[in-house]
């Protein structure tokens, strides 16, 4: 009997140590993923966190495209103005052409188209200084564009593919304007000589 009692006191030492080694590596494995809930959140802090500057980014690029787009708009009207004003002074010197060749119509009327070259004339030049000016604040804003473009392209590699598409976007409105800036500053360039 008390063979038999040493012996199970044994078996019972050796379940209660079996026991403490699973209740250790129970303890373990909770702290283990008490980390990784940690790190979990971490990481979606710092996900949140490039999320945002990205919208952020995007929302001031979006800004800028609006004022690129009225930039635009407004330098068509400018584009119009010089052109309409190109061909009145076409269709004045047609008819000093005209004038001259007859003679009938004297000298009043030759000094009359002249004065009138003149004042548009002067009107083309002023139009096409303002074509000038706007061509300077396409540029500068574009400057700003690219400037944002190359943020969000830093801020595309530590977050998703939604930032490629706006990336996309904002190049091809880049590209768009500056091949609209070259075909206004030609027209400029025509309107000096």
């Amino acid at each position: 009997l008390a063979e038999r009692s040493a012996s199970s006191t044994k078996e019972i030492a050796q379940i209660i140590k079996a026991v403490q080694r699973e209740s250790i590596n129970a303890v373990e494995a909770v702290q283990r993923s008490s980390r990784s809930v940690d790190d979990g959140v971490r990481v979606s802090h710092q996900a949140e966190d490039a999320l945002k500057r990205i919208s952020d980014a995007a929302r001031r690029s979006t800004q800028m495209v609006r004022e690129i787009a009225r930039a635009a708009v407004e330098q068509t009207k400018g584009s119009k103005q010089v052109t309409d004003a190109i061909n009145v002074v076409a269709t004045t010197v047609q008819q000093v052409a005209t004038a001259t060749a007859e003679q009938a119509r004297g000298a009043d009327q030759i000094m009359r188209s002249a004065e009138k070259m003149r004042s548009i004339t002067r009107h083309v030049e002023r139009s096409t200084q303002e074509q000038t000016r706007g061509s300077r604040q396409i540029t500068r804003a574009i400057e700003t564009i690219s400037e944002m473009v190359s943020q969000l392209s830093r801020a595309h590699r530590a977050q998703t593919k939604s930032a490629d598409t706006i990336l996309e976007g904002l190049e091809s409105v880049r590209e768009g304007v500056q091949y609209q800036r070259s075909i206004i500053e030609r027209l400029a360039a025509r309107n000096r000589r």
